[in-house]
């Protein structure tokens, strides 16, 4: 229901994750993951002080949509080779255990 909610809407307040990236050389060793949970800890700060949905992000990537998707974003937009994410701030909140 989430999903089909946010895809009738042109925008919707989250915070847009413009560009993560690792080299190449070191990728598959944990730095995207710790860059997106700092990501993530920024968000449910700014949360704190402003309504927000969530983090989105377009993938440009069948690799990084994968790791994406393996972290629980969800598809809302976009098209198979570069869809649309969203990761909840509910999720957000989960991890770091702020309260909603």
């Amino acid at each position: 229901m989430k999903t089909t909610y946010l895809s009738t809407y042109a925008a919707f307040p989250t915070v847009s994750l413009a560009y993560l990236a690792v080299n190449r050389d070191q990728k598959r060793q944990g730095i995207g993951q710790f860059l997106l949970m700092h990501a993530f800890e920024r968000v449910a700060e700014i949360a704190d002080k402003a309504g927000l949905f969530g983090v989105s992000l377009q993938s440009f990537s069948k690799d990084s949509t994968a790791f994406y998707m393996s972290l629980d974003f969800a598809k809302y937009g976009g098209t198979d080779e570069q869809p649309k994410l969203i990761y909840p701030l509910s999720l957000i909140y989960k991890l770091f255990e702020y309260d909603e």
